[in-house]
């Protein structure tokens, strides 16, 4: 960086280009392309007019400054053939972290109008700069945090965290409603990377959940077969009381007869008495005396 005014690059498009030997106007910035490898503003495309469908490209150099509100050349001199392969505009480019969560697409991005470097990327969730700022959350993401670039631009890991807002929208500011992409559920991950951290994620949390339950399942059959035994043995216990109780019945009923055996054995053996045995008398009833009537 060094130390000038950071240009937006929604501000450059459609700035007019003027060129310094003749002050006249020879076209307006239709692109503006990126190196993203690099981080930098390579080269910007013009066109005579806005109906013009004829690009020019330009290298980013010493011969061209970026003013707020205009583009100024030394010369008409400056427009060559320019290789732009492997530059991109990077408009609506996805920009996800490492682990996948998705923060939006670029809308928009500011530079250092002498280095061509960028200094910060603007992001929203549908990335087009075409829609007002007061119809759109967007929100700035420091260039250091990019870690890689592909097919999309890769942040470090918890970038989420460290994002500064832009411009928040009116029904935000209004009714509350607009959450940063990053905080809606996605139902699947961006990065093939993401999905394999989910499925291990997935993997450990329903092995958890699977262990946890067989142990309470081990514990209850534990507890089960505690209580069997624990009843095994409380019937085997009143087994053994019944039989014991009916060894002694046995042995009660055993020795009463024994002994009535022995009384009726001792009477039998008794000898008769010389004494009379006084039968009983029997007694006449007395007949019933007729009542005299007069």
């Amino acid at each position: 960086m060094t130390g000038s005014e950071l240009r937006s690059r929604f501000r450059v498009l459609g700035s007019p280009v003027i060129d310094q030997a003749t002050a006249a106007q020879i076209g307006i910035v239709s692109s503006v392309w990126v190196d993203l490898d690099e981080q930098r503003v390579v080269a910007l495309s013009v066109r005579d007019s806005a109906f013009d469908r004829v690009d020019r490209t330009m290298e980013l150099s010493d011969r061209i400054t970026i003013g707020r509100d205009a583009i100024l050349v030394q010369s008409d001199d400056v427009f060559e053939d320019f290789d732009l392969s492997g530059l991109v505009k990077a408009i609506g480019t996805d920009v996800v972290t490492e682990t996948g969560t998705r923060l939006g697409r670029v809308k928009d991005f500011m530079f250092d109008p002498v280095t061509g470097e960028i200094a910060d990327v603007h992001i929203s969730s549908l990335g087009v700069p075409l829609v007002p700022a007061f119809l759109s959350n967007t929100y700035g993401m420091k260039s250091d945090r990019v870690v890689s670039v592909g097919g999309d631009i890769i942040a470090a890991d918890e970038t989420e965290t460290e994002l500064f807002e832009v411009s928040t929208s009116v029904i935000t500011k209004l009714i509350g409603v607009g959450r940063p992409p990053w905080e809606l559920q996605m139902d699947t991950p961006v990065l093939p990377s993401a999905a394999e951290v989910v499925e291990e994620d997935e993997e450990a949390y329903y092995g958890k959940e699977y262990e946890d339950e067989y142990e309470d399942e081990y514990e209850d059959d534990e507890y089960s077969d505690k209580g069997e035994e624990y009843e095994d043995d409380e019937y085997s216990d009143n087994i053994d009381a019944r039989a014991e109780d009916a060894e002694e019945e046995d042995d009660y009923d055993e020795d009463y007869e024994s002994e009535y055996e022995a009384a009726v054995r001792d009477e039998s053996q008794e000898p008769a008495s010389d004494k009379p045995v006084d039968l009983p008398v029997e007694v006449a009833e007395e007949e019933p005396v007729p009542e005299e009537t007069n």
